[in-house]
């Protein structure tokens, strides 16, 4: 897990804080050059894709997600705004549901539920992994913004009546508040039919740390939604203790589950 998240944190600084699109498109290249070396033995060069060439042989890590986060990367270079609600549904794949596809295969590496219906985990991370993406999207509307990127389909802003432009300049109305609660309830379906999935006791109990990162993400949501989801005043964050309360009682949840 420590390696798929410096892997994920690499990529996504590059989009994130290059400036330069065309020297962040060669450094996305090297990325995904050097996943072609460690999945073939073939000595990759960065700390980071060593380890995950490790990881990849130890627990048997599926190999294509690697290169969606990569793609959905150059997303955000080439693609800034997304007409309809399918283009973004494909943008979170890229960048959230295959981290959740890789890191289920971990959670649930060599334990009696790894082989229980495959097909259910996986949309188990596809639902949990739209649903933290879109509550992200929620979250950084300004901070997007600022980068110059509309995350919320046009579609939408156009259904409302809103403009690019007033998203861009942080103008807050109503109308985007319904917009962007329309995303919210998208994402709040995703946290049901994800909940849904994962049922038994034995599988929730591998799929534990899934579950704790669902609490704590559908808290954002809950807080979000409590402030007309008009979080163009700045990014909502919660404290460790909250943190540390959510993570506990999630816990005490599954154990009498």
């Amino acid at each position: 897990m420590y390696a798929l998240y410096a892997f994920c944190r690499e990529v996504d600084d590059v989009v994130d804080e290059e400036s330069n699109q065309e020297l962040a498109r060669e450094q996305l290249a090297f990325w995904r050059a050097d996943l072609d070396r460690a999945f073939a033995n073939n000595r990759p060069q960065h700390p980071v894709t060593k380890e995950l060439s490790n990881a990849v042989k130890t627990f048997s890590l599926p190999t294509t997600p690697f290169y969606d986060i990569i793609d959905g990367m150059e997303m955000d270079l080439n693609q800034q705004r997304f007409s309809s609600q399918e283009e973004l549904t494909i943008y979170c794949s890229k960048v959230a549901v295959a981290v959740g596809l890789i890191s289920t295969h971990i959670f649930c590496f060599n334990s009696p539920e790894n082989q229980l219906d495959n097909d259910r985990k996986k949309q188990f991370a596809h639902h949990l992994g739209m649903a933290f993406q879109l509550t992200n999207i929620l979250r950084d509307i300004k901070e997007d913004a600022q980068r110059g990127r509309v995350y919320i389909p046009q579609s939408l802003l156009k259904e409302y009546g809103v403009s690019e432009a007033e998203v861009l300049k942080g103008e807050w109305s109503q109308s985007l508040g319904k917009a962007l609660a329309r995303l919210g309830k998208e994402a709040e379906e995703h946290y049901l039919a994800g909940d849904k999935l994962i049922v038994a006791p034995e599988e929730r109990r591998c799929m534990f740390p899934a579950l704790v990162m669902s609490g704590i993400y559908r808290r954002y949501l809950t807080t979000i939604a409590k402030l007309g989801f008009n979080t163009l005043s700045g990014r909502v964050k919660l404290s460790a203790p909250t943190k540390i309360a959510l993570t506990l009682s999630i816990w005490f949840r599954e154990r009498v589950f």
